[in-house]
């Protein structure tokens, strides 16, 4: 009964609370709305408080025993006490702060103002009564502290008033269990957001701090309950249904990881999200609010790497610079960063009429200030090309334009050459007569030891500008695995395919690749350009090769489902022309480090006089003609190191990786 008693009593109580909550928010949101009213209510209860102050203080320094004489000083005295706390108030704007949320530097504010009008108080008193004669001295300090613990005490009133009735008013109607990981200053900032906020109910369930002396202490009222050794534990007996991880652990891939491996143990589900640093909050960068959930770039992300881009700046600053392919995944990053270093002018050379839109609006919109050229067209077409070049003096050119997917490519042989061989021949050939400085090649690592034909085609272009004889261009090649988030990538795939309720389909158990973001990969491009002599191929570290399994499976995870039960993840064998392992160089290449982090170089040992490593105009007539065969055939002669006609095998070594560390 006396348990049944003390429940009814509590829900009393926090019904009571949330009616006067949003009764107190109701008077607040009408004093609010006109300014004459909110300046009268403000400086009555300004006045109220100072006066009941000064009275208690006169109370308690006589013991409740007033005598009779002293209510003449009292009376003679109010009035200067009033007119100097009120214009002090308003000196020090406390004004603007009564109906708001209360924060520390409302309360030292509010100290400070309290403070100052006292001392001019008691300055007043001293000049009307020399010696304070007749004046008890104590009033000064008891009135100070009642005036203060009253000012600051209401309007700490009034906020807890106000979110309470806030928190009884969820939108979703649904309790979100949420754990916070992270440091307690972190932890502290976001409660005080969130526990404001009107999206729904939310229950914080504790928190998980490292520093062993918080742990069972109460933060806003929120526990901290352990450390990341016991997170595993914690999960499984809290359950929540949101993680919201919070710096450090947002700093590095790694930490994020190790957070979520320990949340995952078990079966456990939860959703992931990111709450953004305090250094970028004060910065102005980011907000509370942009919490987000964990995508898999955040996990397979690395450490940013530390570069001087004043090399750059002062290749590109004041130069006419053109990028084919501009309107694709590597293309269009490439114009977004190649805009951030002042070209002269920037030519989008693109044969998709979306593409080419799309990236000459975002560009416009980020450069209002640079020249941007959008160019329709094909790559193949060597009198447009040409045109393009002469009209506006291009110096450099970033050649991205490029069929790219593996098995789509298989069935379409004659396009993926014409594009990437043909194309690349076409584009070099003008840029060397039209006096270009700079032509950069954007290769991929399918290009070593291919088993595709888009691979091959690849690799054909490289020895195309690296086998070319001498001139007044120089050609440099860059070569880099997969990259995060592009148009051919699996993830999208994956995510399509998740949202659908399965199957995620991945080819192989064993199936490998290179992954790196698009900005990093780009901006290790810009780098390796300058970086690269004449005919040489550039190779970017790309870290530790990755199974699609684990990935397929960590998405299934941030998606708050579980692998092999609510979604299936289904293997349907390799498809034409793929691998298990990508590669980025052989034993044989004559690969050096650089002296800038990760990028390598593969040096050229020809002398400029090699001939192009096939007949051109044969392989034209063959992709004219369409004919598969063929073109296969003079791939096979120019890339020797292809493996069109090895069996793609479920062993390893079938195509063996060499590091770059």
């Amino acid at each position: 009964m006396n348990g049944v008693r003390i429940q009814r009593k509590t829900r009393f109580l926090e019904t009571a609370g949330r009616y006067a909550g949003g009764l107190v928010g109701r008077l607040l949101a009408l004093v609010s709305g006109n300014r004459l009213l909110r300046a009268t209510a403000i400086t009555v209860w300004y006045m109220t408080v100072v006066s009941l102050a000064y009275y208690g203080a006169y109370l308690l320094r006589f013991d409740g025993a007033i005598p009779a004489q002293t209510f003449g000083v009292i009376y003679r005295t109010l009035p200067i006490l009033l007119l100097v706390r009120i214009l002090t108030f308003q000196r020090f704007e406390l004004y603007s702060g009564l109906l708001r949320y209360v924060s520390v530097d409302d309360v030292w504010r509010t100290m400070k103002a309290v403070a100052v009008s006292t001392l001019v108080f008691m300055v007043i008193i001293y000049l009307m009564q020399p010696g304070f004669e007749g004046f008890p001295r104590s009033v000064f300090i008891v009135e100070t502290m009642l005036t203060l613990g009253i000012l600051s005490g209401h309007r700490m009133t009034l906020r807890a008033l106000r979110e309470r009735s806030q928190n009884g008013k969820g939108s979703e109607g649904l309790t979100r269990r949420i754990l916070l990981v992270g440091d307690l200053d972190s932890a502290d900032g976001l409660l005080r957001v969130m526990k404001t906020g009107r999206n729904g109910e939310k229950e914080f369930v504790g928190i998980v701090h490292e520093a062993s002396s918080a742990q069972g202490t109460m933060l806003r009222d929120v526990r901290v309950l352990g450390g990341l050794d016991e997170l595993p534990d914690i999960v499984q007996r809290e359950r929540p249904g949101e993680v919201l991880i919070l710096p450090p652990y947002t700093s590095s891939p790694k930490t994020l990881r190790e957070v979520i491996d320990r949340c995952t143990v078990d079966g456990n589900l939860c959703k992931y999200q990111m709450v953004p640093s305090l250094l970028d909050i004060a910065d102005g960068k980011t907000s509370v609010s942009m919490i987000r959930q964990v995508e898999i770039e955040d996990l397979l992300g690395r450490p940013p790497v530390k570069m001087d881009r004043s090399d750059v700046k002062s290749f590109l600053k004041g130069k006419a610079v053109m990028v084919t392919g501009a309107g694709g995944s590597i293309g269009s990053e490439l114009c977004r960063q190649i805009g951030n270093y002042e070209p002269a002018l920037l030519v989008l050379y693109e044969l998709s009429e979306y593409n080419l839109y799309e990236i000459d609006l975002d560009l416009r919109n980020r450069y209002p200030a640079l020249e941007i050229i959008p160019i329709a067209g094909d790559i193949c077409d060597e009198r447009n090309v040409a045109r393009t070049i002469e009209r506006y003096g291009i110096d450099v050119i970033y050649h991205a334009a490029a069929y790219k997917h593996v098995p789509l490519m298989e069935n379409n042989v004659a396009a993926c050459v014409r594009t990437n061989v043909i194309g690349t021949e076409r584009v070099a050939l003008v840029a060397e007569r039209c006096g270009v400085n700079k032509f950069v090649l954007i290769s991929s690592d399918k290009a070593v030891r291919p088993t595709s034909v888009m691979g091959a085609s690849k690799r054909l272009a490289e020895r195309l500008i690296q086998e070319r004889p001498c001139s007044d261009t120089k050609f440099v090649g860059v070569r880099f695995g997969n990259v995060l988030g592009s148009s051919g990538s699996v993830i999208p795939q994956f995510k399509r395919q998740i949202k659908a309720g399965g199957p995620v389909t991945v080819t192989h158990r064993e199936i490998k690749r290179y992954f790196m973001s698009i900005p990093e990969a780009v901006d290790l491009v810009l780098q390796a350009s300058i970086v690269g002599d004449d005919r040489e191929v550039m190779v970017l570290e790309m870290g530790e090769p990755i199974k699609i399994r684990d990935l397929a499976t960590r998405l299934i995870e941030l998606s708050g489902l579980r692998p092999g039960k609510d979604i299936e993840i289904l293997y349907t064998g390799l498809r034409r022309g793929e691998k298990l392992y990508e590669e980025l160089l052989t034993a044989d290449d004559n690969v050096v480090r650089t002296a800038y982090e990760k990028i390598w170089v593969m040096r050229n040992e020809g002398n400029g006089e090699t001939a192009v490593p096939v007949d051109l105009i044969r392989l034209e007539d063959a992709v004219e003609d369409d004919d598969e065969a063929k073109v296969r055939a003079i791939l096979c002669e120019g890339v020797s190191d292809n493996q069109f006609a090895a069996r793609v095998t479920s062993q390893p070594e079938t195509a063996h990786v060499t590091s770059l560390q």
